[in-house]
């Protein structure tokens, strides 16, 4: 190792190679993998030989149980820096707490000028590198770390997620990010307020398309195809119809290939309306059918909110029950059915259902409309949601859901969406992804 070093609030206790200063003469490890606990640490012992004055070696000492206390109770971040082959900047790892032990007769020994001691140091398991921009790509770039447009939904000439580059990441392990979201719209009168991120992540299939278009719905009762060039792919499905009761809205066939490829998943339904819908007592309900017709599974009943233009319908699994996979999975139909207590005219102008997948997901709740030229930050390593502007930094929305993270070597998708209450398709925002590295062994 080049240099070995403790690092805690402003303090360097550099334990070995360059920056080391008396009494410390160089340490070493006595293992380069530390066995791992069930809990993701370990325990990391590090001998170190100290020479110097008495009163020198005894600062020394003083200042590692200060570094440890801090660690113990949370009262400094503390790591433990390692730098390797020459690299400019020290890998580091996170110290939860730890111990001193002395190798040889202790303060008899330290009078005469020399001191061996043991640190025993618990800390998490993995080594973490400089923070780097995860290479992403769509059809606006390829390969972009500074940043990447995309737009506020999913049809031939337009895009609302980002494609993970895996094989140019660095590290070993997955790796929590920091995922910058900035409003980039023309019109900078508009706000964004709600924003959903969902995440596919997979070894063996490709990002599969997710938008169930709803010009593109088999069934629905009364219902018209609409050009509308405000919705995506420039048409929308107007559903009408005048009963009360239950009725089958719209129905869509799945594919094997897509359920193929999302099987196994959790999946949040988004359903943009063309217009805001405006009935106050319409429920709705999903459901998966088999080939013939009959269902499979059905979600909860799920009051609609009036005036606004997107939102979450109940979780659903497809294919709703696992499967061997030695061969495709049965095509499956999925279908919006809805039911009101009153009868009378209704009308439903359906754009798109996202069946977003969610092996990562975060909801972002407005507190403050996130303005245009701001970004709102979701920093897992840190644990912080917060907003940046020419004007500082703020907190703007709340988030709840799995935050992002990242891995090397599979085919990973950031799917994104946002909306004010009317949802305009045409906002765009520049996405950007960094990351830690992270390893396990040096």
């Amino acid at each position: 190792m080049d240099s070995l070093a403790l690092i805690y609030g402003d303090q360097t206790l550099v334990l070995h190679g360059h920056g080391a200063q008396p009494p410390v003469k160089g340490a070493r490890r006595l293992s380069a993998a530390p066995k791992p606990e069930k809990d993701g640490t370990c325990t990391e012992i590090i001998e170190v030989v100290l020479e110097g004055s008495p009163a020198g070696i005894a600062d020394l000492l003083s200042a590692l149980e200060t570094c440890l206390v801090c660690a113990e109770h949370r009262i400094d971040p503390v790591v433990l820096a390692l730098a390797v082959g020459g690299g400019s900047a020290p890998w580091q790892s996170p110290v939860l707490g730890g111990r001193v032990e002395f190798l040889d007769a202790g303060s008899s020994d330290r009078l005469h000028g020399a001191q061996t001691i043991k640190l025993l140091l618990t800390r998490m398991d993995y080594w973490e590198g400089v923070e780097l921009s995860a290479p992403l790509s769509n059809h606006n770039g390829s390969g972009v770390t500074s940043g990447l447009q995309i737009e506020n939904h999913q049809d031939d000439d337009h895009q609302n997620y980002v494609d993970v580059d895996a094989g140019n990441l660095s590290g070993d392990l997955p790796a929590p990010c920091r995922l910058e979201m900035q409003h980039v719209e023309t019109s900078p009168e508009r706000h964004i307020t709600d924003l959903w991120m969902g995440f596919y992540l997979d070894s063996n299939h490709q990002p599969p398309q997710v938008i169930l278009e709803g010009e593109e719905a088999n069934t629905a009762p009364g219902s018209s195809v609409i050009t509308n060039p405000l919705a995506s792919g420039g048409f929308h499905r107007r559903i009408s119809w005048e009963t009360a009761g239950e009725v089958e809205l719209c129905c869509w066939m799945l594919p094997s290939s897509l359920l193929q490829a999302l099987a196994g998943r959790t999946l949040m339904p988004l359903v943009r309306f063309a217009s805001p819908p405006s009935p106050a007592n319409l429920w709705l309900q999903l459901r998966v059918n088999t080939g013939w017709g009959m269902p499979t599974h059905q979600t909860e009943w799920m009051l609609l909110k009036p005036g606004i233009g997107l939102q979450e319908l109940p979780a659903v699994a497809l294919p709703p029950w696992s499967l061997p996979g030695d061969g495709e999975p049965a095509p499956l139909s999925f279908s919006i059915h809805g039911t009101r207590s009153t009868a009378g005219a209704c009308t439903l102008d359906l754009d798109f259902v996202q069946l977003t997948p969610t092996d990562c997901w975060r909801k972002f709740t407005s507190v403050v409309p996130l303005a245009y030229g701001s970004s709102l930050v979701d920093d897992l390593p840190r644990r912080l949601c917060y907003t940046t502007s020419l004007a500082g930094e703020m907190a703007t929305h709340t988030a709840a859901g799995e935050p992002l993270i990242i891995w090397r070597g599979r085919k990973q998708r950031i799917y994104i969406l946002h909306s004010p209450g009317e949802m305009y398709i045409d906002t765009r925002m520049q996405v950007k992804v960094a990351y830690r590295p992270r390893r396990r062994v040096l």
